[in-house]
């Protein structure tokens, strides 16, 4: 897919949403097969911040202002979320729908 064709707008909406969603499945698997939780609410802070201001930044410093460094931006968030929400996923899930 060419950069001209991700910029129009449903494309590049749903290349970002397909990206944040891929995002925080790898996120989510891969932290909850290891079994690593955040030990307290802080840290959790820091890992999204860390995802969601430096997923931008590096990918923005990589490969510039492109679909490209988007799309890694928004996987990285993603990614950061599924890693630190899987654990509330576990304990609600076995009490009740989430």
């Amino acid at each position: 897919m060419t950069h001209e064709a991700l910029l129009h707008g449903w494309t590049l909406a749903a290349a970002l949403a397909a990206s944040l969603t891929v995002g925080f499945a790898i996120g989510w698997a891969t932290l909850s097969r290891l079994r690593l939780r955040s030990p307290n609410a802080w840290v959790t802070m820091v890992v999204l911040l860390a995802g969601s201001v430096g997923g931008p930044a590096a990918s923005t410093a990589l490969l510039g202002h492109t679909p490209s460094a988007y799309l890694l931006a928004v996987a990285a968030a993603g990614f950061t979320a599924g890693a630190t929400f899987w654990p509330m996923g576990r304990a609600q899930g076995t009490r009740e729908w989430l």
